[in-house]
């Protein structure tokens, strides 16, 4: 549970410490470190794109700069290719990356001020998580019970929005992006469908690096799932579907647990979530008052 709250509250903490630069690190294997994938990879797959990447971290002078492209000539080309893509501003000789990379001492910084705020969150709601666990494992659900804690009351749309409320977090339509590297070890992420609008029927896929390719074979087949969950109407082919991402069995009944608004477990998790919100909140005043972190979006 310790590990689930420290993810949690790397969502909204963000360290802002210094530290010392490190441009002997791949900068192709820190930017793989991305909480999303907006870039054109093609871009930043380039070793020596990386490289100006990560070393523009904390600012970096075209000077700086000139030993890693070789040529100021091929330095200004891929500049310009970075910046049409989003990775970096250049303002007259000096470049900057337009998200943080915490790396080194900045990485330790961040992990030790998202540990110790975990910390607390994990004391303040272990008997609250507890009784959501007993709950799913009463309904047969034990193995999914990661993906439910997670995806229903971290990872959670319902979460962010009354933090966007209260202007702690940025607006989901906008893209936030910023390294951590190395990883946290227990690194997730959770995916709602349909993705391009708010339904009243949400599918949620929760994964981790070494399976991010769950993200497209459960994603994909989201109007399967509505139509062998609500309307029990899939058609042949929609089953196949499911069958061959291994959501269904061959009677056509799903492997998934279905959770509806009027449903016990429902409740007890949107009062998990008011709690962690509250919780979360609570440390945002002194956090941001020390030296290592702060709130990331105020």
């Amino acid at each position: 549970m310790r590990q689930l709250a420290t993810i949690a509250c790397g969502l909204v903490l963000l360290s802002t410490a210094g530290g010392a630069r490190q441009p002997a690190l791949d900068g192709r294997r820190v930017l793989e470190a991305h909480l999303s994938h907006p870039f054109d990879s093609d871009v930043w797959h380039d070793r020596v794109n990386a490289a100006l990447v990560l070393e523009s971290r904390a600012g970096a002078t075209l000077g700086d700069l000139d030993r890693i492209a070789g040529t100021r000539a091929d330095l200004e080309s891929r500049l310009a290719l970075l910046q049409k893509h989003g990775f970096v501003d250049v303002d007259g000789a000096r470049v900057r990356t337009r998200f943080p990379i915490l790396v080194g001492d900045d990485q330790r910084a961040y992990m030790k001020a998202v540990s110790e705020a975990a910390g607390h969150i994990e004391r303040a709601m272990r008997g609250s998580w507890q009784e959501l666990l007993d709950a799913v494992a009463a309904l047969g659900w034990r193995e999914w019970a990661y993906h439910i804690v997670w995806s229903q009351t971290m990872d959670s749309g319902f979460t962010w929005a009354p933090m966007m409320e209260q202007t702690l977090v940025p607006p989901l339509s906008t893209l936030l992006v910023w390294v951590v590297y190395p990883q946290h070890p227990f690194k997730s992420g959770t995916n709602y469908f349909p993705d391009t609008e708010i339904r009243d029927r949400m599918l949620a896929v929760t994964w981790r690096p070494g399976a991010a390719d769950t993200v497209h074979r459960v994603g994909s087949v989201w109007p399967d799932v509505w139509a062998a969950s609500v309307t029990r109407d899939a058609s042949p082919q929609g089953l196949a579907r499911l069958r061959a991402a291994g959501l269904v069995d061959q009677a056509g009944s799903l492997h998934m647990p279905i959770i509806r608004r009027g449903d016990a477990l429902y409740a007890r998790s949107v009062e998990l979530l008011d709690f962690l919100i509250l919780t979360t909140l609570q440390l945002c005043e002194p956090i941001s008052g020390s030296s290592s972190s702060s709130c990331c979006w105020r």
